[in-house]
């Protein structure tokens, strides 16, 4: 009965006075339960967990930008081109002369004739001392004088008036070997090169020998 006085003494106490001290010197030191727990393989270790907030930081980039313009300057270059162009009757070798053409081939003189109608020249026509002297230097540079060869002088339209070509102009140059014309068994219509000299002889047309012709 005592105790239950004492009980609800302090109660009555403690809501009138409502002072945690006196209660603490009434009462006593609270009482603190700890519970440690051990265990052979496990330890609990008490880590501190610290809260960072960061503090955005504001970066102000600034980009430069440098534009270059190029300006290409076009450059002009002048070339210059001298050409020189040589006039001349020469050639590299004795078919391939800008004047006359040398065949390959003996024909009769109405073949030969007619091999050179077929290209649009002529059987090689002397009308003139330059025109022989020219045609000379040209068989002498070559070493052709040794052969024999056609003109295009004939007598085959009546038979006595000597022409350049069939219906060609008469010969008013000539440069005859002594002797000739002959017209051996008056059967000599056709007017050749004598080799070696390179005078002029009248001989059967039906015969093959080399000839030239004259390039228009």
């Amino acid at each position: 009965m005592l105790q239950s006085t004492k009980l609800l003494l302090f109660t009555v106490l403690f809501l009138v006075i409502g002072n945690n001290q006196l209660m603490a010197k009434l009462i006593g030191p609270p009482v603190s339960i700890r519970y440690t727990t051990t265990s052979p393989t496990t330890s609990i270790s008490t880590s501190t967990i610290t809260s960072t907030t960061p503090i955005p930081s504001t970066t102000r980039r600034t980009t430069t930008t440098t534009t270059t313009s190029t300006t290409s300057i076009p450059s002009t270059t002048r070339r210059t081109t001298t050409t020189t162009t040589t006039t001349t009757t020469e050639a590299p070798n004795a078919y391939n002369h800008p004047k006359f053409h040398l065949a390959t081939e003996k024909l009769n003189w109405f073949g030969a004739t007619g091999y050179c109608l077929e290209r649009n020249w002529k059987l090689i026509v002397l009308d003139s001392e330059g025109t022989r002297k020219e045609f000379e230097h040209f068989l002498t540079k070559y070493k052709l004088r040794k052969l024999p060869f056609w003109t295009a002088g004939n007598q085959l339209g009546d038979m006595k008036t000597w022409r350049w070509g069939l219906d060609g102009p008469k010969l008013r140059y000539t440069y005859w070997a002594k002797g000739q014309p002959d017209n051996y068994n008056h059967k000599q219509h056709c007017l050749k090169l004598f080799e070696n000299s390179l005078q002029w002889d009248d001989d059967f047309c039906e015969r093959a020998i080399n000839f030239v012709c004259l390039k228009n």
